[in-house]
């Protein structure tokens, strides 16, 4: 696991926190090592994934995922 890799994950939930109608939430569960993220948009689930951060490659696509997001999302306009 690169710690880059989750940092990035954070950013991103942080900067997608900042449009309006999207709800970002980026959880640690420290007892299992998992990585959660939901994404909300407008007040319904539009994404959820998780992974073990073990597991590179699966974190790797969540942060890949994410970018999309904010990609998709700044066609929008931000708060």
């Amino acid at each position: 696991m690169r710690k880059n890799d989750i940092v990035k994950i954070v950013k991103a939930g942080i900067i997608l926190n900042g449009y309006e109608g999207i709800t970002v939430q980026v959880l640690f569960h420290g007892n299992t090592g998992c990585l959660c993220v939901v994404v909300e948009e407008n007040g319904q689930e539009a994404y959820e994934n998780k992974a073990f951060l073990v597991n590179v490659n699966e974190i790797r696509r969540i942060r890949k995922h994410m970018k999309i997001m904010i990609r998709e999302a700044g066609r929008g306009k931000p708060l």
